[in-house]
């Protein structure tokens, strides 16, 4: 989930204050650099026969740990180093 601020600079703008971690629910600040960089934005629509529904929007955020407990066994890992 994603938490919003609205702050004042020229207009009101609306900000990421903070991203809540769907599964575990651990709320990440942007000033966690580590943390806020391995999160995993996951947002889409559903196409046509879709089993979510057609033209339904899908979303979620995962903090690293949700996403190496859930999807874990499912990705590889490749570096071009």
């Amino acid at each position: 989930m994603i938490n919003t601020k609205k702050e004042e600079v020229i207009k009101i703008e609306e900000t990421v204050e903070s991203i809540e971690c769907d599964c575990c629910h651990k709320t990440i600040l942007p000033s966690d650099h580590i943390e806020w960089q391995e999160l995993l934005n996951i947002n889409f629509t559903g196409g046509y026969g879709s089993i979510f529904g057609d033209e339904v929007m899908l979303e979620t955020q995962l903090c690293q740990y949700c996403v190496r407990d859930v999807l874990g066994k499912f990705l590889r890992a490749k570096s071009d180093l």
